[in-house]
């Protein structure tokens, strides 16, 4: 019978060190053409969209997909797991922190993999939920001693410094324009659904590493 995991028991087990693992172990696989990788695929609903992604790794045997709902402004999020071996349901899984840690953690592996091994500046543009696990990620590979921070709204900014300074036991530091989150990062994120640009490229400091996230829809 297959089992289902709630929010909360996804928090309970589920590290970044884990996902980190994981996410870099799927890759390598991909490359070696002992992954499948479907491209997302959505639905039109009345008053949002349904969304689909799925993957198989064979090797390992598992396949899964990933759907989520946004309707009227809210967001819902499962994984299914099948067994490979025969067709079998599983497990289903609450998946709002689990999508959460997946993408931080492919931010991660691709700063382990690209990033200067000295890189200790860090700007974000984004403060929202995405960019708690991009910061995280990248404090796990590489070591981080200033993270500079870019949100549009100064008190979410101020609170997101204040949050992240805690969980991390780094300095992070609200910038009060968005090219101070740019100047002399060794690393630079941007974690926004903006429709506008948001981070220019004479801001970048030579051989500086850009991890982009958010971008996945024309309007972003």
């Amino acid at each position: 019978m297959a089992i289902f995991l709630r929010e909360a028991d996804v928090a309970n087990f589920a590290t970044m060190t884990m996902a980190l693992s994981a996410v870099e172990e799927a890759f390598r696989l991909q490359g070696q053409g002992k992954a499948e990788n479907a491209p997302r695929r959505r639905c039109r609903l009345d008053k949002g969209l349904l969304h689909v992604m799925s993957a198989s790794l064979p090797s390992l045997g598992y396949a899964c997909l990933k759907s989520y709902t946004s309707v009227a402004g809210q967001t819902c999020f499962h994984v299914h797991l099948y067994s490979a071996a025969d067709g079998g349901l599983l497990a289903v899984l609450e998946a709002d922190l689990l999508g959460q840690m997946r993408t931080g953690a492919a931010s991660g592996v691709a700063t382990k993999h690209m990033a200067r091994e000295n890189a200790s500046r860090v700007g974000i543009f984004g403060t929202g939920w995405q960019a708690r696990a991009q910061l995280s990620a990248v404090c796990a590979v590489r070591p981080v001693e200033t993270i500079v921070a870019f949100g549009r709204d100064p008190e979410r900014r101020e609170r997101f410094c204040r949050e992240m300074s805690a969980a991390l036991g780094i300095g992070v530091y609200a910038a009060a324009a968005p090219e101070a989150a740019a100047r002399q990062m060794d690393i630079v994120i941007t974690a926004t659904s903006s429709k506008e640009p948001v981070l220019e490229g004479v801001w970048l400091a030579p051989a500086s590493h850009i991890n982009a996230i958010g971008s996945n829809f024309l309007s972003k």
